[in-house]
């Protein structure tokens, strides 16, 4: 699913292994605290290395997780590998084989409600319910493409942002490979204003939540 701009904590899997990478990110939105804010530690603020959590997608499987973020142009890039040990179909139905009202039994699932609202061909438009802090919720409008090479995207726009989320299910042994490209783009002087603020929070939320995803696609695909 595209990306709802909602800082969660983090939710642990049981069991769960934990690793340090160090990714190399070139120069991009730096990050300045508000009033009253600690700013985070800074790598000179998405300068030349910040260091970054990955984790297992189940504690006591083996995950293959690289993540690359960069800057190209005016757009926030994150490219991201999982291993998930279902078929490509079952991890492609899963991701896109949505009734008309979906609701989710994990708490940590985002959006926890779906409501399809057409359906034309290859594309389906749907709303999702995302849960924010203190109970609060967001709906969220997005599109859903599934192209002919089985591979699908997901676009939305939110606080000024275009999220462009690729996914293409790639056979691993009994298993799948799914690659997941994020393309987060400004849109206009308020895009350009929540990207400098919240780049490096973005870019975090999007390294622990699709593995979060990734978790429970296993578990529960067909």
């Amino acid at each position: 699913m595209a990306l709802v701009l909602t800082v969660r904590p983090e939710v642990q899997p049981p069991n769960a292994t934990r690793r340090r990478e160090r990714v190399r990110v070139p120069r991009a939105f730096a990050d300045k605290p508000t009033k009253g804010e600690v700013p985070p530690p800074r790598a000179t603020d998405w300068g030349d290395q910040m260091s970054v959590e990955t984790q297992d997608v189940r504690g006591h499987m083996r995950a293959h997780s690289a993540a690359v973020a960069a800057r190209v142009g005016r757009s926030l890039n994150l490219d991201l590998e999982l291993d998930i040990h279902r078929p490509p179909r079952s991890v492609r139905a899963w991701w896109t084989d949505l009734p008309d009202v979906y609701v989710a039994k994990d708490p940590r699932e985002q959006p926890h409600r779906i409501r399809v609202l057409a359906r034309n061909g290859d594309r389906i438009e749907l709303v999702g319910t995302w849960r924010g802090p203190l109970g609060t919720e967001r709906l969220l409008r997005e599109t859903l493409r599934v192209r002919e090479d089985g591979s699908w995207t997901f676009d939305a726009r939110a606080m000024g942002l275009r999220v462009h989320d690729e996914f293409e299910a790639i056979p691993n042994g009994d298993g799948t490979r799914l690659h997941i490209r994020s393309v987060i783009t400004p849109a206009g002087a308020l895009g350009r204003i929540v990207a400098r603020l919240m780049g490096r929070r973005i870019l975090r939320m999007l390294e622990k939540g699709w593995p979060t995803a990734a978790e429970i696609c296993e578990r529960d695909a067909p």
